[in-house]
């Protein structure tokens, strides 16, 4: 009832009980109602002799009648054109039919076909993701077809005994079957977009899908000394946060340096590294609780990293109860790997308050600076009234940069400001005057960007480019911080 309530915004939830053998089954309704508020009804079967069957079908579908979308009226050719759709035995078809199909039926005008695709799409009627490159071009018409596809990959007894590897040939062997050979890259493509898997780096058409990882935390040295500590305690923990919690950071996994190409991940955790800085974040579900720790002389940058990372995760479960519990820095803790921790939200809520310190239980109730609690984990973009000066306060934290540092970020800061590579070409094409596929054709949004910089580096284009991305996207702080670093004379 917990992942009901974080995953499906509030619907309508019935407790069906099946009373086998007639023995009845009590359980406490009004702590229920008092936790949950979208439980309707607590109902009771028996499935031998069908005893209450038709009063649970009633309440589904009193329960449907009330649904904030049912009973909206529709273009009569929309309902047309989702029982063709229904009524196609194929498991995919191209846009370009499905465009077809919306003509036939007199919807003409691409974008209300696109309205329509994207209607039917929420629904669950198919897939069809407008927005990615790859996956456009499909409509899936049987989602079920997909969801086979992908089990066949994570079910595979070579991928699981690989403990989550497998190459884009093993993908070949797997789905040899014709209904899906001809869609192999869209699969994918899918399973990456689900974050279901990610591309190990530095190696090219090899992947690992990090739920069927070693469970066992490998060994590896860790420098204890002057560690950044923060700690994610949940009310209670959905499934799934630290695994895309690694995919989304699998280009900063650490190498093991006695295993070649063996990566520092394991099933409920992972190692990162950036220069010679390094983050371990490890999930514990029986205690609903993360924790991460940082070591190297860039910790605040790379544990700002981490956080940003769970906080977009975390937000993505609609009204996840957790705490952000930020380490004390007093003489006693600061290094300490058990030091006295406060909630984020407290801290918050005292300085709003105008009080500017709290106490340490574990070093005799010394005082301690509450924004300096903050700054020293690097959070303070989560207070709102903050959040302007968030960068600058990043910037002013980092040691002078080399220009080939400038240039990763540069990257980094286009990619998150461009991640599909229609938007990057239109952006590309209008304010450079330049082809995109004439740069880097047929590659990842990474690898294009990777290739336009060296381009317009090569080229003497570079502060171009740079200002195009910035006018482009003038709300993204991160492009607009490091368009100063690399070009502080910019005309903005």
């Amino acid at each position: 009832m917990k992942v009901a309530e974080l995953l499906s915004d509030k619907s309508p939830l019935l407790i069906v009980k099946n009373e086998k053998q007639e023995r009845q089954c009590e359980v406490n309704e009004s702590q229920l109602r008092a936790e949950f508020s979208n439980l309707k009804e607590i109902l009771a079967t028996n499935l031998v002799t069908n005893r209450g069957l038709e009063e649970i079908r009633k309440s589904i579908t009193y329960n449907i009648s009330k649904l904030p979308h049912i009973g909206t009226e529709l273009p009569k050719i929309w309902v047309e054109i989702r029982s063709a759709i229904e009524e196609d035995s194929r498991n995919y078809i191209s846009r370009e039919e499905y465009h077809q199909l919306c003509k036939k039926h007199n919807l003409t005008k691409r974008e209300d076909m696109l309205y329509l695709s994207r209607f039917l799409h929420d629904l669950g009627v198919f897939l069809h993701f407008q927005d990615d490159s790859t996956l456009k071009h499909y409509v899936i018409l049987k989602p079920e077809w997909a969801t086979t596809a992908v089990y066949k990959v994570l079910d595979n007894e070579t991928v699981r005994k690989s403990l989550g590897r497998f190459s884009q040939e093993e993908l070949a062997d797997i789905w040899n079957d014709s209904k899906y050979s001809n869609m192999q890259d869209e699969l994918l493509q899918l399973m990456i977009r689900f974050k279901l898997c990610y591309e190990i780096p530095n190696r090219p058409g090899n992947y690992i899908a990090p739920q069927l990882l070693q469970i066992d935390q490998p060994g590896y040295n860790w420098d204890k000394s002057n560690n950044l500590i923060l700690r994610y305690k949940y009310e209670f923990m959905p499934k799934g946060i630290i695994t895309r919690f690694i995919v989304e950071t699998h280009d900063l996994i650490e190498q093991q340096q006695l295993v070649e190409q063996q990566q520092l991940v394991w099933r409920s955790g992972v190692v990162l590294k950036e220069n010679e800085t390094r983050a371990e974040v490890i999930e514990n579900y029986n205690q609903w609780e993360i924790k991460v720790r940082v070591s190297g002389n860039q910790k605040k940058l790379l544990l700002a990293v981490v956080n940003r990372e769970l906080e977009k995760i975390n937000k993505s479960f609609e009204g996840l109860q957790y705490q952000t519990l930020v380490p004390c820095n007093c003489e006693k803790c600061a290094g300490s790997e058990d030091p006295q921790t406060y909630p984020l939200e407290e801290l918050r809520e005292r300085l709003n308050a105008r009080v500017y310190q709290i106490e340490c239980r574990k070093n005799h109730f010394v005082r301690v600076d509450i924004h300096k609690l903050i700054e020293d984990v690097n959070l303070f973009s989560q207070r709102e009234h903050w959040e302007s000066n968030a960068q600058d306060i990043a910037v002013k934290q980092q040691s002078p940069k080399t220009r080939g540092q400038k240039l990763k970020e540069l990257r980094n800061a286009i990619i998150g400001a461009y991640p599909n590579k229609i938007e990057l070409e239109i952006m590309v094409s209008d304010e450079l005057d330049e082809n995109l596929d004439s740069i880097s054709k047929g590659e990842s949004t990474k690898e294009v960007v990777f290739k336009l910089i060296q381009w317009a580096d090569s080229q003497g284009k570079l502060e171009e480019l740079v200002k195009a991305a910035c006018e482009s996207n003038p709300g993204n702080q991160e492009l607009q911080t490091i368009s100063e670093e690399l070009f502080p004379n910019l005309q903005k």
